[in-house]
């Protein structure tokens, strides 16, 4: 059988299920030998918390350094923040937003 993940949205469905703000989920899969880790939170810090949290299970578990979270939610916190100022400044600025600034903003994060 082809290994299947599990999605983000079987750990919110938990969340919401349950009225929880963070899921974690940690499930082994014999067959292919893996070790498969899903996140969710409600927002955009209790995601990077479960985040978090996800990357210490792995560490426990052994995982290198590169198949871990944190880097990537760095970089989306980063991006989300810098894309929100860049929004504030045009508004403020009287003008709509300035695409070229965005796009800048969304390659170099990617």
């Amino acid at each position: 059988m082809k290994y299947k993940s599990i999605p983000v949205s079987a750990a919110k469905a938990i969340a919401e299920t349950y009225a929880k703000q963070q899921v974690i989920v940690v499930a082994w899969d014999a067959e292919h030998g893996k070790t498969h880790v899903t996140t969710y939170g409600d927002t955009a810090e209790t995601c990077r918390q479960a985040a978090l949290g996800g990357d210490k299970v792995k560490e426990a578990l052994g995982w290198p350094p590169d198949q871990r979270s944190v880097p990537t939610m760095a970089r989306l916190v980063a991006m989300e923040r810098r894309l929100r100022e860049a929004i504030d400044d045009s508004v403020a600025a009287g003008y709509g937003v300035d695409v070229v600034r965005l796009r800048k903003i969304l390659g170099e994060v990617a």
